[in-house]
């Protein structure tokens, strides 16, 4: 009878003097083996298709994502820890970071985003361009006029011959972030009304809200939910 050197097996010798013990080591074979890890490798589709293995203690080599799972029986776990912070480019082998992998709490700093001039005179636009925030520009109008979001920070100037008006929507219509200030002029002869709408609450000095004559000025401010302020070149 000989020993093996790593798991002390008892196995038959090789002259067979012992063959009448040959029951006894193929069981004592069989009883080794169906404890021993089991390993396996393959593709991880592979992997997860696998039946998990009866009372676990199977590892598997993934060789197209290149990690190594256990499987306990029930579940597949990833093999080894990684440290806080020791995550690198090279372990996250698609080179993606997707939305779901990102907390909803993550503080990410803009520094860290792609692109970041490190200028404070910049802002991320929703295009993904990092530029000096400009004016909306000027929006001229020939008649009367309701207020879009583009017009935040922007002039929208009336060249209307008539009387005309510009109306403030409310917010189910246009939400204009708190804040909001938009340039309203008169460039045309007609009298320009600023004039509130549906829910919206419109305040100015003495309820003036018209626009003292051609090339007068006046802003809107928006300074709660369907509230805002007229103020400047205008009369009752």
């Amino acid at each position: 009878m000989q020993t093996t050197t790593r798991r002390g097996i008892q196995y038959p010798s090789a002259d067979r003097s012992d063959r009448a013990d040959i029951a006894l080591h193929i069981g004592n074979v069989a009883t080794a083996l169906d404890v021993d890890v089991l390993f396996n490798q393959g593709t991880d589709a592979a992997r997860a298709a696998a039946p998990h293995q009866t009372g676990g203690g199977r590892y598997w080599w993934t060789t197209d994502t290149h990690i190594m799972w256990y499987d306990d029986g029930t579940n597949w776990y990833t093999v080894g820890s990684i440290a806080a912070g020791a995550i690198t480019s090279a372990l996250i082998q698609d080179g993606t970071i997707v939305d779901a992998d990102i907390a909803l709490a993550a503080g990410i700093q803009i520094s860290k985003l792609a692109g970041y001039p490190n200028d404070p005179t910049k802002v991320l636009y929703a295009n993904g361009q990092w530029a000096v925030p400009v004016m909306a520009g000027v929006n001229q109008r020939t008649a009367s006029y309701t207020l879009t979001l583009p017009d935040n920070n922007g002039l929208v100037e009336m060249n209307v011959a008539a009387a005309n008006q510009v109306t403030i929507p409310p917010d189910s219509t246009a939400s204009f972030p708190l804040g909001s200030e938009v340039t309203i002029a008169q460039f045309g002869a007609g009298q320009t009304q600023i004039v509130a709408g549906s829910g919206v609450t419109l305040r100015g000095y003495n309820n003036n809200f018209r626009l003292a004559g051609q090339s007068a000025v006046a802003a809107v401010i928006k300074r709660a939910a369907n509230d805002w302020y007229a103020a400047g070149n205008l009369v009752p």
